[in-house]
């Protein structure tokens, strides 16, 4: 699989041709479960990727709202295993500051400039963080990796919940819908030149 995928990372436009077509023609079921996530990969644009999920420093660890503080920097509430961020040396509860020069401030949807300020530059990109923990600034540096595909994403956010849409971000539900809506756009217009062909 690792194989494939860096196939699919040399050339996206090509394997995204290539992977459709399978798909439509394969009749195994677990084969093309298989596909989809790659057909997903040659979907997207390819995004830096450090490993963390953030809250707003408006919320408390119960989701609260503080009204009484200003939201300085966005609280690291995960770190992923082998990511760059834990490679990086980032821990939970750590407040992301800065990322490169771009100081951290905003309100409930800081959260996604952070991820937006990260996500411009290309994966393996190198990058800093500036960070608080506890009373100390640090500033850590590390080599972003590659973005997970949406699903893969919201399958890890959704790890330990009841809830199936709950806690994704709206961008990320947007993403996956997105991506439903061209593969159920492929799959219909593939039937259609089926029906077209067999009354040739």
């Amino acid at each position: 699989m690792a194989g494939l995928e860096a196939w699919v990372l040399s050339d996206q436009a090509k394997a995204k041709k290539v992977l459709l077509e399978k798909y439509l023609r394969c009749p195994d079921p677990e084969i093309r479960v298989r596909l989809l996530e790659l057909l997903e990969r040659s979907y997207f644009p390819i995004r830096g990727f450090v490993g963390i999920t953030m809250r707003s420093t408006l919320w408390d660890q119960l989701g609260r709202l503080k009204k009484d503080k200003l939201a300085i920097g966005v609280r690291i509430t995960d770190v992923g295993k082998g990511t760059p961020a834990e490679l990086s040396g980032l821990r939970v509860d750590d407040i992301v500051l800065k990322v490169n020069q771009w100081t951290v401030k905003g309100g409930a949807d800081v959260t996604t400039k952070v991820s937006e300020q990260i996500q411009k530059h290309p994966p393996r990109t190198p990058i800093s963080l500036q960070i608080a923990r506890g009373e100390e600034i640090l500033t850590l540096s590390l080599k972003l990796g590659i973005l997970p595909i949406p699903s893969a994403r919201a399958r890890t956010l959704r790890a330990g919940t009841d809830s199936l849409s709950a806690l994704l971000p709206t961008s990320l539900q947007l993403e996956i819908s997105t991506f439903q809506a061209w593969l159920a756009k492929e799959i219909e217009k593939d039937r259609k030149n089926l029906i077209a062909d067999r009354r040739l």
